[in-house]
């Protein structure tokens, strides 16, 4: 199953890609396209130097790497940030609360992936424990990409994001779980 993460997650991204994108409006293809940059440059960034999530590297999971880092990673920023923020335009009307509650639900995110795909060999930290810093960056890239989003004021025509971001926080959860009834 671990063999098939790279080609789920790439075929969900072209889904989502599809119904989020598909009626060619300029301003979400470049929020989308900023976005995954932004992101894919930290990740690479970040492996290199270290500064910005930690010392980590890439396991051979999410597939093929480009500068050390797989480009599905650039591809799920984008989809955990746009989920996060519909998720927060269902709970809030404020603009501001909107950020900060999409940015802090990327972060929560983060906290239940990592264990999980530490254990799967997605990445590994190499001082074999995650710094407080990698959520501070996952705080404010999220919060970066979610500020662009709603100043530009980005309509999705679709519900499906915020559905996925909950599908897969749940996933990683119980998986988690199970990581832990397993000790």
């Amino acid at each position: 199953m671990i063999q098939f993460t790279k080609y789920f997650l790439l075929m969900i991204s072209f889904i989502l890609s599809y119904y989020t994108f598909s009626h060619n409006d300029k301003k979400n293809i470049a929020w989308f396209t900023v976005t995954y940059v932004l992101t894919y440059l930290s990740e690479i960034i970040g492996v290199h130097t270290g500064l910005i999530f930690g010392n980590y590297n890439y396991g051979n999971v999410l597939g093929m790497k480009i500068f050390g880092v797989p480009p599905i990673i650039g591809l799920n920023w984008v989809f955990v940030i746009l989920g996060s923020l519909q998720l927060a335009n269902k709970i809030s009307s404020n603009n501001f609360f909107k950020i900060i509650l999409a940015s802090a639900l990327a972060v929560i995110f983060d906290l239940i992936l990592e264990p999980v795909a530490i254990k799967l060999d997605y990445w590994k930290w190499l001082e074999g424990q995650i710094p407080v810093y990698n959520y501070i960056s996952w705080f404010v890239i999220a919060f970066t990409a979610s500020f662009f989003f709603i100043k530009f004021k980005i309509d999705l025509k679709t519900e499906l994001l915020y559905k996925f971001f909950l599908i897969q926080f749940f996933f990683f959860l119980i998986i988690n779980i199970g990581f832990i009834w397993e000790l």
